[in-house]
């Protein structure tokens, strides 16, 4: 089990540990009030904007991305670990992934993207791009 904050890797629980009954999550966030001279002081409250829960398909293979949608969003397994991860321009259409498509590019090895890529930053999302271990 992996824990990420902003996308980046904050603990990792091996297999043996993960509990094996139902989790849930307790979100917390502690101002020590013997800080109160700080200004300004953070707000009361807050609004979380995002929070992703998922099971990471383990595909551990290589593939490469000319149609994101085709390649990766709706392919088996979907949004896997991958071994590596390449982009590349087919027949003159570069591949574009779309923030409001919140993708995250996970590989053990690698990820290039290749020239003419494109993030389009239309609409609320985001992209991350993350190596990272292959879970068993």
């Amino acid at each position: 089990m992996y824990f990420f904050f902003d996308d980046s890797l904050v603990r990792t629980v091996s297999s043996t540990d993960v509990p094996k009954h139902a989790m849930y999550l307790i979100f917390d966030i502690y101002v020590n009030p013997w800080y109160a001279f700080i200004t300004p002081m953070p707000p009361a409250d807050f609004i979380i904007d995002k929070f992703n829960y998922y099971t990471l398909n383990t595909d551990c293979d290589s593939i490469t991305i000319s149609n994101p949608s085709a390649d990766y969003y709706n392919a088996i397994p979907a949004r896997a670990i991958e071994k590596t991860i390449t982009t590349k321009t087919v027949s003159g259409v570069s591949p574009t992934f779309n923030l409001s498509d919140s993708c995250t590019l996970r590989a053990t090895d690698y990820i290039l993207l290749d020239e003419g890529t494109t993030i389009n930053s239309i609409g609320p999302g985001q992209f991350s791009a993350i190596v990272m271990p292959c879970p068993n």
